[in-house]
């Protein structure tokens, strides 16, 4: 017999009534609570609303476009459901947007709740953490199928909104997402509550959601539940009327009483389950009315599960339906259930009056609200129910009140009851765990100090706020010190505030500090200073501390006995206490003793300890070499030796001078140096009168030199050798057992290359009496301390501060604990751990304090709705978008100019730029209309009226326009739109008759020929020709002459000319306006403009210059203005200088013109390793600016860092993706860059604006010249950010000759100064000018492009053409023929994916037959390539992007081998067949040796039956077999392997230069 599964058995702990004991420790309880509610960014919002009594139901601004009859207007919407801190959650950009609007807000709310419980994610990492979150019909998940491929099953699975919680907690527990309808929230209570009984797991986050993303959702709804028209849900009442659908997520955190910090009420049982229907009458009914005797027997079976009699509950938060016979079939059990032997009438109410129907959040907000009710002790009033109905009995008879006002909460027994559409009954029992609040409980003799972190600065500046906002509340502190105790991944900011209270009984902040923090882990120093720390008082003030006072206490127990009073050492105000030598080092050992207890208490620990004469014992105590007692009394014996050992007058004195040297040649036989502090510091040791005269003399010299108080007694000298073995004995009865001293204590008693020997290993009455009577060697040894260390001088004062930050490196920070004569050192030493906090040690500040008893008391403020979160964009929703505008006709043409109705185009000019012009997009229209009526095309006369043009889109060669007109039958309303906006509108009507009538009088008359009207057109800049158009009104506006050069850059050649004679040109650079007007994307602004503009070259005189040739530069000879030529250095030579002139100009013009660069602001640099970029850089840092640059390539990075080593690796991005936009956000901590320098285009130009800063400028160095279309969001303008588009040619006019003597000068200053220097360039001869051009135009090379005009050995040569000739027949640009594998193997791709695909589809005209980019055509046929040797797909990219039919390329696999042509066409055949399907047609393309497999295959798909075309390119069968064994004739199978690696490795350089050894 097959065993039968068993129920796991759960211990159920009894929730405490009122009066009893707190819960058992197991007991589970409800710790933190976050939310979004509608129109509430928070749980406190939604409090005030909902004891507000406001109806969060209400008429907001719909998602979506869409009107419908049954769409009703009411209905409650979260805010902020476009908003997410990725960053914080480690979700980067592409699935960012792919995420569930849902799985984004609950991870937002579960660091919410979390922090809202007192305690820190770090807490929970790694723990038995179970998520368990309710969802029900989600309207994102059509995201796994339209979203990003691959991301969007990660985005959009509902598993992933819980799984994704897990994943950024590292919880170790289960994490599940369920879907109960209506019941889901109540339903992963029912099953985390189950867990954490048996086990499973030790604490859970609990949540539900439920958003509103498409109408069509709400009609299916409001088909199948009644719903209301006023958007008041009226729960219980006489005139209940139908449900209003609303928004909610919420999070909850569940802990075993034992490890809760605050607790807002206990979780009883939970319970869900399909209801049964016995009754007839119930089985054909559907929604939440329910048979009452089986919801009953639910109850009741729940209520002897939990042990507890129904009678106890005080409150029940019902499902309230709102619709009448729903909500009577669930009052009629709750009477039966509720209402028998009670002595207090059952309070009822429903959340959904106050927020409406939240479906799978509606148990979870149920539950919210009662925990505010808890907290507030006062239940919330139910809204809408003035007239509760009358026909229950319990109602009538008051046993069951519905308050129409709040309702005092006795903190008892509360209920949530809930129904599922779907048939789930569901219920939950809480209660209370009231514990008042008293906040004179917690007295604490010293301010709080607070630290915390967040986000941003603002975010932790508003916590600070928080604080100052209302009285102390030691358990709100409690709670601040317990999360922020560990360190919180993706915070960015730190803060502390010390808080005290004033006379009025406000809190006040004594300080305050927020900033960003950069989460370096730095090394942490303790120093110990030595004699002349001590001061008068100096442990007055720090006795306030409970934990210094401690470490007194025990000292002072120790020292009673040898009749020292150890208090009153520290707290006399007797100046002259410490007179006496014991006093003095017994008070400084004291002090240290009780502040390292400080630090210890709190968890901060060195990394290395460094002592600096007696502070050495300060060593031996925080390395636990000495205890407390031990070390008391080693200070205690070394002032009891000063005074009994009989020495000469002696004196000390501070020196302004390292000990090295004061040794030389100055120092008096008598006096010794006793103390190496610094290089610029040192104490000298010897007889009071020596050392008097020797200080004069010395002060008489400008030399700083002071005696220091040291009773008469010259330490560290051999004047003090007579104390040596009387200390010796005293330390050895104090040190019985000498320790092993750590690696973190370095010695400077010792000098380093003794470090080895015993001597100096352990922690000795010996190794202590060398440092009484040997030289103190702190130079030495500090010079170990890192130069980002943290160095903490742990003294009554902060003695050796001046010494430490003129010794270490600025880059160290300095941090004393105390001050001499400080008004209140407690605040001081606070202030201290603050600053330790802020640069990365998180403590446990609560060690500080009395301490706090978990729970904290219940109205303990929340804290979820404190959070700031950093919320840089604006991320997808998964929106209901219409299909298709309500037009009658759509027509969609594909525009392109290879299509022969539209090679007119490529004519069409206007300002140089090629555009699509307005004519033709009114001619579509016509087409549209003719054949809307079934008319041939252009056969109907029309009338266009009210027309309104916008814009011309762009045509290219390269990229198709898709456009669609939109026509309205009836009105004759019309709009003609692309991707980017729209194009024209207007009206248009069809005549009954053609009508042409212009009556023009002989006044008016003009004859005019076709050649008369086109030449016109082109003198005023209009390149088109439109045939059978009559032009009427026609009025023309002077422009700039505009001569259209329209070259091909495969064609160009050079041929110098003459202009003036005085500079000779030796060599010219290209730029990208020379390849942008030769490829006539940019006109030409008179007709005899040539092309260049930098140049290089000799004077007549002989003076080497270099500089600016406004008429172009590409000649023999030319003339430079003043203003634009500088002598060229003599480290230079001319092909050096010809790189510098127009970069520099444009750096300048945009660093300097059109914005002010400052020393130290960020500026970010895109495109780094081109001309403009290096200039750009070159001059940022020498502007001591944070620079931030892109590259395309790890090359192009590696050629940055070679130029400028000190450019950060971290701050160089890629240009590619918008990965830079991240890493700039990141390493600035989200502030971005005072200025942008952006050459990108598309959404990449996108990503650069969101890298500016508040106030900050982005310069557009491509916008003007390309007219790109992208969005550009009015959010870019906030924070007061600019956006300016920069053309450099402006510098040239004659109008800015101003601003061309400033930048004339700005470089030459830069040349002194050696910041402006020659850039990377490639050089070209003068027969090389078509590749020269090609580099620029790709942007295949690094800095400028040169042409080397003439050369100082070889004469100039004298051609009089004025222009580069575009003719192919003097085109002389010669093609190597590659030889061996070479001729096959040219390239490589750089997606090591893609190669190994055997099926890749390819770009055409027609659009995607999907929403994914790798969706398959299923209608129209494929035409199929089969590539050659190598298989490189992307050289069929121009040809397939021309093709009106899908493409795809067959690539054989990578894991398959093929001994002959048939196996590989077979192959082939296979995959073709199985990606698309049958098809009777096949067309099949084969390219070299592709054909022979094309024409296999041909014969294959034949004998299937099915019939085609093979298109063979490259030549014969014959042809292409011949040239193979040409190619690789008499190669071996070993030699050709060689070959074949040598050529991969080759064209693998070419992808990824570096990368291959």
């Amino acid at each position: 017999m097959a065993p039968v599964p068993q129920e796991p058995t759960i211990e159920l702990v009894a929730a405490p009534g009122p009066g009893d004991a707190p819960p058992a420790p197991d007991a589970v309880v409800i710790t933190g609570m976050s939310g979004l509610l509608p129109g509430c960014l928070n749980v406190q919002e939604f409090a005030e609303k909902l004891y507000n009594k406001e109806n969060l139901v209400k008429k907001y601004e719909p998602r979506w476009h869409f009107d419908h009859p049954e769409l009703h207007e009411y209905y409650g919407r979260i805010p902020g459901l476009d908003r997410f801190d990725a960053q914080f959650f480690m979700v980067h950009y592409r699935l960012g947007n792919t995420l569930d609007a849902m799985a984004r807000k609950v991870l937002e709310n579960t660091y919410q709740a979390i922090f809202d419980a007192g305690i820190s994610p770090a807490e929970l990492s790694s723990q038995r953490v179970g998520v368990y979150i309710g969802v029900g019909a989600t309207e994102s998940e059509k995201g796994c199928a339209y979203g990003e491929i691959g991301l969007g099953i990660l985005g959009c699975n509902r598993a992933m909104i819980a799984n994704r919680v897990s994943y950024w907690l590292n919880g170790k527990g289960p994490s599940i997402v369920v879907d109960a309808s209506c019941c889901s929230s109540l339903s992963v209570f029912e099953k985390a509550y189950n867990d954490i009984a048996t086990g499973v797991c030790d604490a859970a986050v609990v949540g539900a959601s439920k958003v509103l993303l498409h109408p069509h959702a709400l009609i299916h709804y409001q088909r199948m539940v009644p719903y209301n028209k006023d958007g008041k849900m009226k729960c219980y009442g006489d005139n209940a009327d139908g449900q209003s659908c609303s928004e909610a997520i919420n999070v909850f955190i569940l802990q075993k009483y034992k490890d809760s910090k605050r607790v807002y009420a206990s979780l009883c049982y939970a319970k869900t389950q399909y209801g049964v229907v016995e009754n007839k009458e119930y089985m054909n009914k559907y929604g939440f009315e329910r048979d009452p005797k089986c919801l009953a027997k639910f109850l009741r079976d729940f209520y002897t599960e939990a042990g507890i009699p129904p009678s106890l509950v005080e409150y029940v938060e019902g499902f309230g339906a709102a619709v009448p016979e729903a909500d009577k079939s669930e009052l009629q059990a709750i009477e039966e259930v509720f209402c028998k032997d009670r002595s207090n009438p059952l309070l009822l109410g429903s959340v959904m009056s106050n927020i409406g129907y939240t479906e799978a959040a509606s148990g979870s907000s149920a539950i919210l609200k009662i925990l505010l009710a808890y907290q507030r002790g006062e239940l919330a009033a139910n809204l809408h129910c003035e007239s509760p109905r009358q026909d229950i009995e319990a109602i009538k008879d008051g046993r069951i009140r519905i308050p129409a006002e709040h309702q005092r909460f006795r903190r008892t027994y509360a209920a949530v009851n809930g129904l599922s559409v779907t048939g789930v009954n569901g219920h939950v029992l809480l209660a209370g765990h009231y514990r008042p609040k008293d906040l004179s409980r917690y007295q604490s003799e010293i301010p709080y100090l607070v630290t915390m972190s967040g986000r941003i600065e603002s975010a932790v500046q508003k916590l600070i706020d928080n604080f100052k906002s209302h009285k102390i509340d030691a358990e709100e502190i409690a709670l601040f010190h317990n999360i922020h105790k560990y360190r919180i991944n993706g915070h960015l900011a730190r803060g502390f505030g010390i808080f005290s209270t004033n006379a009025e009984k406000e809190t006040i902040a004594l300080r305050e500090k927020a900033d960003y923090y950069d989460d370096a882990q730095r090394p942490l120093w303790f120093v110990y200073s030595g004699m002349g720390s001590q001061w008068v008082g100096m442990g007055a003030q720090l006795m306030r501390i409970p934990v210094f006072a401690a470490a007194i206490e025990r000292c002072r127990k120790v020292l009673e006995p040898k009749g020292v009073d150890l208090i009153r050492i520290l707290t006399s105000p007797e100046e002259d206490i410490y007179d006496n030598i014991l006093h003095s080092f017994v008070g400084i050992a004291a002090v240290q003793i009780g502040l390292t207890d400080v630090l210890t208490s709190i968890g901060i620990v060195p990394d290395k300890i460094i002592g600096h004469s007696v502070g050495e014992l300060g060593c031996a105590y925080a390395d636990g070499c000495l205890t407390a007692e031990e070390m008391i009394l080693a200070a205690y014996s070394r002032g009891r030796v000063s005074l009994e050992t009989p020495f000469i007058a002696g004196s000390m004195a501070a020196v302004g001078l390292g000990y090295e040297k004061i040794l030389t040649n100055m120092l008096p036989p008598e006096i010794e140096v006793a103390c190496h502090n610094g290089p610029e510091s040192s104490t000298i040791s010897g007889p009071a009168i020596v050392m008097r005269e020797f200080v004069a003399q010395l002060t008489a010299k400008g030399i700083f030199a002071k005696e220091v108080p040291c009773s008469n007694i010259a330490y560290h000298s051999r004047y003090i050798a007579k104390a040596g073995p009387g200390l010796l004995h005293y330390l050895n009865e104090t040190i019985k057992t000498p320790k092993l001293r750590s690696e973190r204590w370095v010695s400077t008693s010792v000098p380093q290359n003794r470090w080895h020997e015993d001597a100096a290993k352990y922690s000795s009455a010996e190794y202590h009496t060398n440092n009484l009577l040997s030289p103190v060697l702190f130079e030495e040894t500090a010079r170990l301390i890192p130069s980002n260390a943290v160095v903490v001088e742990i003294a009554p004062h902060g003695l050796l501060q001046a010494i430490l930050k003129r010794s270490l490196p600025v880059s160290c920070k300095h941090i004393p604990l105390a001050q001499r004569g400080h008004s209140d050192n407690i605040v001081f030493l606070l202030e201290a751990i603050g600053n330790l906090y802020m640069n990365g040690y998180n403590a446990n500040i609560a060690a500080l304090y009395p301490q706090v008893e978990f729970p904290v008391s219940t109205e303990t403020p929340s804290l979820s709705h404190l959070i700031e979160w950093v919320y840089a964009d604006h991320w997808k929703l998964c929106l209901f978008v219409p299909v298709d505008r309500a037009y009658s006709s759509v027509y969609k043409p594909i525009i392109t100019t290879h299509d022969d109705e539209y090679t007119y185009l490529a004519g069409h000019v206007i300002e140089g730029t090629r555009t699509f012009p307005f004519a033709a997009a009114l001619v579509l229209v016509w087409d549209t209309l003719s054949m809307s009526l079934s008319k041939p095309r252009r056969s109907l006369s029309v009338k266009l009226s009210s027309i309104h043009l916008h814009v011309q889109p762009c045509v290219t060669d390269v990229e198709a326009l898709h456009l669609t007109v939109a026509l309205q039958k009836g009105t004759g309303r019309f709009e003609v739109f692309y991707e980017y906006g729209l194009i024209a509108e207007g009206y248009i009507v069809a005549l009954a008759h053609t009508v042409i009538d212009l009556e023009l009088t002989e006044k008016d008359s003009l004859t005019l020929t076709s050649h008369d009207v086109y030449k016109l057109l082109h003198e005023k800049g209009y390149d088109y020709k439109c045939d059978g158009i009559v032009m009427e009104k026609i009025t023309y506006m002077d422009k700039p002459y505009i001569m259209r050069q329209a070259s091909d850059l495969k064609a160009l050649q050079f041929f110098p000319f003459f202009l003036q004679e005085d500079a000779d040109v030796y060599y010219a650079a290209v730029n990208t306006y020379d390849a942008k007007r030769a490829r006539a994307e940019i006109p030409l602004s008179n007709e005899n403009d040539g092309y260049g503009l930098d140049f290089s070259g000799i004077t007549n005189r002989g003076e080497r210059v270099f500089g600016i040739a406004r008429d172009g530069s590409m000649c023999n000879q030319v003339t430079a203005q003043l203003e634009l030529l500088w002598p060229v250095p003599d480290h230079w030579d001319l092909e050096d200088a010809a790189t510098v002139p127009l970069p520099y100009l444009q750096a300048f013009y945009c660093l300097t013109m059109k914005t002010e660069i400052r020393e130290g602001m960020r500026v970010l640099i895109h495109g780094g390793a081109g001309a403009l970029g290096q200039a750009a850089i070159s001059i940022a840092l020498a502007k001591r600016c944070e620079v931030f640059t892109t590259v395309s390539d790890i090359s192009k990075k590696k050629l940055l860092k070679q130029l400028f080593p000190e450019l950060k690796a971290s701050n160089i991005g890629n240009s590619r993706d918008g990965s830079f936009s991240d890493m700039i956000l990141n390493e600035t901590g989200g502030r971005g860059c005072h200025i942008v320098i952006n050459n990108l285009k598309g959404q990449l130009k996108n990503a650069s604006l969101s890298c500016c800063s508040s106030f900050g400028t982005t310069l557009d160095t491509v916008q003007i010249h390309t007219r790109d279309n992208f969005t550009y969001g009015m959010f870019n303008m906030t924070k007061a950010r600019s956006y300016v588009p920069v053309d450099v040619m402006e510098i040239f006019e004659s109008r800015n000759m101003g601003q061309l003597k400033k930048l004339h000068l700005l470089v030459a200053k830069g040349i002194s100064e050696g910041y402006v220097r020659p850039l990377s360039r490639v050089t070209c001869s003068p027969q090389e000018v078509s590749r020269a051009f090609r580099l620029v135009a790709a942007s295949n090379h690094r800095g400028r492009v040169l042409i080397r005009i003439a050369d100082k050995d070889v004469p100039v040569t004298s051609l009089a053409q004025p222009r580069l000739i575009s003719l192919r027949e003097h085109f002389t640009d010669t093609i190597k023929e590659e030889l061996g594998l070479g001729a096959y193997f040219n390239a490589i791709e750089a997606d090591e994916l893609v190669t190994s695909a055997e099926f890749v589809l390819m770009t055409t005209l027609l659009p995607s037959p999907g929403p994914g980019p790798g969706d398959i055509d299923t209608i129209n046929p494929y035409l199929c390539i089969v590539p050659g040797v190598e298989g490189y797909h992307g050289r069929f990219n121009v040809l397939c992007e021309r093709l009106k039919m899908p493409a795809a390329v067959l690539n054989p696999s990578i894991d398959d081998t093929y001994t002959n042509i048939p196996e590989l066409a077979q192959k082939l055949v296979n995959v073709m067949v199985h990606r698309l399907k049958s098809k009777e047609t096949f067309y099949l393309l084969g390219y070299e040796m592709g054909v022979l497999v094309a024409l296999e295959m041909a014969v294959i798909l034949e004998s299937y039956g099915l019939s085609g075309t093979v298109y063979c390119l490259g030549g014969t069968p014959e042809d292409i077999q011949t040239a193979l064994e040409i190619n690789l004739k008499g190669m071996s199978d070993h030699k050709l392997q060689v070959v074949t690696f040598q050529n991969l490795q080759t064209n693998y350089k070419r992808l990824k230069p570096g990368r291959v050894k």
